[in-house]
């Protein structure tokens, strides 16, 4: 049995900002999407400790946060591109 890499993901959509531990991103994204995006988007993923510890930060403008919720498509690619530190 493997065991699931549990990360670390911190954000900020619409001023709001959430942290939760999660091993499963999309699902996780999909649970804080907002009714409308209003503002820059921010997502920091870590996973580790000490130092061993892997820190990944994102930024989105206003039009590729909008993209990231209404594409499932973008949010895979994200999502891909958000973790490949972590493979």
């Amino acid at each position: 049995m493997t065991k699931l890499k549990t990360f670390q993901l911190k954000g900020k959509i619409n001023e709001v900002t959430f942290s939760k531990r999660t091993s499963d991103i999309k699902k996780t994204l999909l649970e804080l999407k907002p009714d409308f995006v209003y503002t820059d988007t921010y997502f920091t993923l870590s996973t580790g400790t000490g130092a061993k510890k892997i820190i990944t930060e994102r930024k989105l403008n206003l039009v590729q946060s909008k993209r990231l919720f209404n594409n499932e498509d973008v949010m895979d690619v994200f999502i891909q591109n958000l973790t490949q530190e972590y493979a």
